[in-house]
């Protein structure tokens, strides 16, 4: 990563800062087929780890402390693929 992204403290933000049941909704629809997951396997699946998921909960104000902290204080532009 080039510029802000380049910080893990921007990347942390921005993945703390979003409601990904909202994003996930967006794609699939309200009660469609999907669910929030930091792994691309299913429950039961076999090579499914339980592990924890410190960014299922937005916290904005985190975000924008780290984002503070990395100096990034009057944003940024990005795109996403």
């Amino acid at each position: 990563p080039r510029g802000p992204m380049a910080d893990p403290r921007v990347r942390r933000a921005i993945a703390l800062g979003m409601d990904r049941q909202e994003l996930m909704e967006a794609f699939v629809g309200p009660g469609g087929a999907g669910e929030v997951s930091n792994q691309p396997y299913p429950p039961g699946s076999y090579w499914r780890l339980d592990l924890p998921d410190p960014f299922l909960t937005r916290d904005v104000d985190a975000a924008r402390q780290l984002l503070t902290e990395a100096g990034v204080v009057d944003g940024f532009a990005t795109s996403a693929l």
